[in-house]
């Protein structure tokens, strides 16, 4: 997408590994008092992300949308029923 091969970053991410993958919802962009979801660039990012930690192997945990307190208050419960807290 920006003109970087991935295949020469491929190697590295099978040799450093998460511990967990943690995707975001996306927040509802505001401008000017109004409020738009449609943003074709980070549905596509999110898509990718999605289907390639899939594909190195990592099961990926969706974070809600949900006020920012409450955002890491889920991470936190999702880590700790993991075992890593």
């Amino acid at each position: 997408m920006f003109g970087l091969d991935p295949n020469k970053l491929l190697k590295e991410c099978f040799q450093h590994r998460y511990a967990s993958v943690f995707m975001l919802d996306q927040l509802l962009l505001e401008l000017n008092g109004f409020r738009f979801k449609e943003n074709t660039l980070t549905d596509f990012l999110d898509e990718w992300h999605m289907r390639d930690y899939h594909a190195l192997g990592y099961s990926v945990v969706r974070v809600p949308v949900l006020p920012p307190e409450e955002r890491l208050a889920f991470v936190i419960e999702e880590l700790t029923e993991l075992g890593y807290l």
